[in-house]
């Protein structure tokens, strides 16, 4: 039990971290069905708890990112496979870059994996931009900050119920691909 629970804790505060970065460990006690006793048993302090929370995200990250580059796909297949399966991860990411940014004097092991997972997601884009799957004229760190946001807001319209989780990784590599608008621009 004991394991599960700081799991859950866990898993409940990288939810609640996405969509509320000010959060409280009464509320993540509360969503993670404990008392804040509890959160404290586990996890000595708040910023012991986030710590954790950084490790485990970046891990996740990380470990779900390297299968699919890893592999002799085209860059279509990678980038295909990679929104299918990072939309679900859509909080985690939210909560990885708000603590890589906000807490930079906590253990390096969640920042590493964090950057880690983005220097394999900047692998990625290159390769598209080469097999002509994007611009060539864009630069590749806005590119992966624009998937890294389509794929958070797709996760954030999935918790607030204005898309269905089975079209968010279609409406998410739709936009990422073809973009926003036609092309035409008229001043």
């Amino acid at each position: 039990m004991t394991q599960d629970t700081r799991t859950r804790i866990i898993e409940k505060s990288i939810v609640h971290i996405a969509q509320n970065y000010s959060v409280s460990i009464e509320e993540i006690a509360e969503a993670s069905g404990v008392g804040r006793a509890t959160v404290y048993r586990h996890f000595k302090s708040k910023n012991g708890l986030i710590a954790q929370v950084n490790a485990f995200v970046g891990h996740k990250l990380y470990t779900t990112v390297t299968p699919i580059l890893d592999d002799s796909l085209s860059a279509g297949q990678k980038i295909t496979s990679f929104i299918e399966r990072m939309v679900p991860l859509g909080g985690f990411l939210i909560t990885s870059s708000y603590l890589s940014i906000c807490f930079k004097n906590f253990p390096l092991a969640g920042k590493i994996r964090h950057d880690a997972h983005l220097l394999r997601v900047d692998h990625l884009c290159r390769e598209l931009k080469q097999q002509g799957f994007i611009s060539s004229q864009l630069p590749v760190p806005w590119i992966v900050t624009g998937l890294n946001v389509l794929i958070g807001q797709a996760w954030q319209q999935i918790q607030d119920g204005n898309i269905a989780p089975n079209n968010a990784s279609e409406l998410v590599l739709e936009t990422f691909v073809s973009g926003w608008g036609h092309g035409i621009i008229t001043y």
